[in-house]
């Protein structure tokens, strides 16, 4: 999800895109001016925001391995409360985030999804096999030419036998 489908989740809610962008606005530039500042931001069931300071160190330039110092600085830093990591390990939305949702979306028209995210799980899945069976594939003909039998191609054999006796 991207910051414009969150305002289309919350225009939902709220019944006003304009609204709802201005919320959403405010209350991500809200987060970010208290944890510039220092402040932890402590949403209940959600989570904590926070500024950490990281110590100078020497690091190594991953090209040549020298030696590099690493000066101080800042990060944010998120880190859930338990009721958001409950949620996200059950799998399960919150009653009340689903009963609303689906009531403000009754009578309006679902808007238009780019063709990206119109793939489904199962299309998906399969462009994932067809994509495992290329590589095998691939790494039998590798194989034959090395003089050695992949096991894609010991499957393709004992399923070839398999079928002649059956057909005998």
């Amino acid at each position: 999800m991207n910051k414009s489908e969150l305002i289309e989740r919350v225009t939902g809610r709220l019944g006003d895109q304009k609204a709802s962008s201005i919320a959403v606005d405010a209350l991500v530039t809200e987060i970010q001016n208290a944890v510039t500042m220092g402040d932890k931001v402590n949403i209940s069931g959600f989570g904590v925001f926070e500024k950490r300071d990281r110590a100078p160190r020497v690091g190594r330039n991953p090209r040549t391995g020298e030696p590099i110092e690493v000066q101080q600085t800042s990060v944010p830093v998120f880190r859930p409360g338990q009721t958001f990591k409950t949620l996200v390990a059950s799998g399960k939305t919150p009653r009340g985030a689903q009963a609303q949702t689906s009531r403000s979306q009754a009578g309006r028209a679902q808007p238009a999804r780019s063709s990206r995210t119109q793939t489904t799980r199962a299309q998906t899945s399969s462009r994932a096999q067809s994509s495992r069976a290329q590589s095998s594939r691939a790494q039998s003909s590798y194989a034959r030419s090395r003089g050695a039998q992949s096991s894609y191609a010991r499957q393709g054999a004992s399923q070839r036998q398999s079928a002649r006796a059956r057909t005998r």
